[in-house]
């Protein structure tokens, strides 16, 4: 079955899938807010993150919530 795709839609519709969640680099660049700021407001529970580490590393992986983000934003 060949079914007609709008245009700009890819086959696998990939432009338009939206992040649930974003490392904190991204959210600098989608969002604006500095890594300091970023942080405080992770700090105070405004923004809901994650931290994503295998057992026995030092380091991790940050991920902070898009939608708690945007909600936040929106409240201002």
């Amino acid at each position: 079955m060949n079914r007609q795709l709008p245009s700009g839609l890819s086959k696998d519709n990939t432009s338009f899938i939206e992040p649930e969640f974003l490392r904190v680099k991204d959210v600098e660049k989608m969002f604006g807010l500095k890594r300091g700021k970023l942080y405080a407001l992770i700090r105070e529970g405004a923004v809901i993150s994650k931290s994503l580490c295998t057992r026995g590393t030092i380091r991790g992986v940050r991920l902070v919530s898009v939608d708690s983000l945007r909600n936040y934003i929106n409240s201002q």
